[in-house]
């Protein structure tokens, strides 16, 4: 059986107010209009567009199938956080500098990919599954006032053009497969089956921001898993991170709050100061679990 579909759909993100804007004085809006020309008391809302045609599939008696996926979406006038640092002019402020934090919309960004994902019981006892994708996403444009291109702009200068930037934090390729056999065995201690499995995800490299400089590598993680099961209870042993992967799980561009950039009057950090927020991966493990059903 066999179906095929197009889909479109649009969405939005509303827009909101700026209440730290809206606390400044003349002085200091005065100031964050050089600093991020266009930023006001409100920022306006994010839309997003997405076209998709699809075909699933069902094959050999329904032993087997799929799902293919292509897609395009627009993302447009997206809502980015962002920060200056402002003169205080504050009677009695204990520093004479203060962030100011406030939303604007930045850049559009063009997104395209494929996604397929299948299952295949091979024989009545083993079965496969798995799946692959690739995204590409690209900033289209980006606006000639507000926050300006962040990272980017801090790195290469603010008339640098940030059009053509890969997105950051899409992976363009990720992958998993999966296989698992079971069968009976013969009644033993209340357990009458056995099974194992391995799984099997790859996620490609990709930038922690659009200034596309610091790339996160790629991944292979890698789980093993063995168990023996009854009407009432199991045992399972299982190793996670069976290659020892040692990639960052994500990473993202963040201001470098080490203690370095706390340079300013009254120690305040340098916000502009690129950092990387990273996570990172569990190392291998060993372990058993065990469960057991109440009547």
């Amino acid at each position: 059986m066999a179906t095929l579909y197009i889909t479109y759909a649009e969405g939005n993100l509303p827009g909101g107010f700026n209440a730290s804007v809206a606390a400044l004085d003349d002085a200091q809006r005065a100031q964050l209009e050089a600093l991020a020309p266009g930023t006001g008391v409100t920022y306006g809302e994010e839309s997003l567009k997405n076209y998709e045609l699809g075909w699933k599939q069902t094959l050999a008696g329904g032993r087997a199938a799929f799902n293919l996926a292509t897609f395009f979406m627009k993302r447009e006038d997206e809502i980015i956080r962002a920060n200056e640092l402002l003169t205080d002019s504050t009677p009695g402020a204990p520093n004479p500098y203060t962030t100011v934090f406030f939303n604007s919309n930045g850049a559009s960004t063009d997104i395209y990919g494929l996604e397929i994902d299948g299952t295949w019981n091979a024989t009545d006892n083993l079965s496969l599954q798995g799946s692959f994708a690739y995204v590409h996403a690209a900033i289209a444009s980006y606006p000639a006032t507000g926050a300006g291109t962040g990272d980017f702009g801090d790195i290469f200068g603010s008339a640098a053009n940030v059009e053509g930037q890969r997105a950051s934090r899409y992976p363009p390729v990720m992958g998993s497969l999966s296989a698992t056999y079971e069968a009976e065995m013969s009644p033993r201690a209340g357990f009458d089956a056995w099974y194992v499995r391995g799984d099997a995800y790859y996620t490609g490299k990709y930038w922690d921001s659009i200034a596309n400089v610091s790339e996160v590598e790629s991944a292979l993680d890698a789980n093993l898993r063995f168990g023996i099961r009854g009407e009432n209870m199991g045992l399972e042993f299982f190793v996670t991170n069976v290659l020892d992967e040692d990639a960052p799980a994500s990473a993202n561009n963040f201001s470098d709050l080490s203690f370095a950039p706390r340079r300013l009057p009254g120690g305040l950090f340098d916000f502009s100061r690129e950092g990387v927020q990273m996570a990172l991966r569990d190392k291998r493990q060993f372990g058993v679990r065990v469960n057991y059903v109440f009547d």
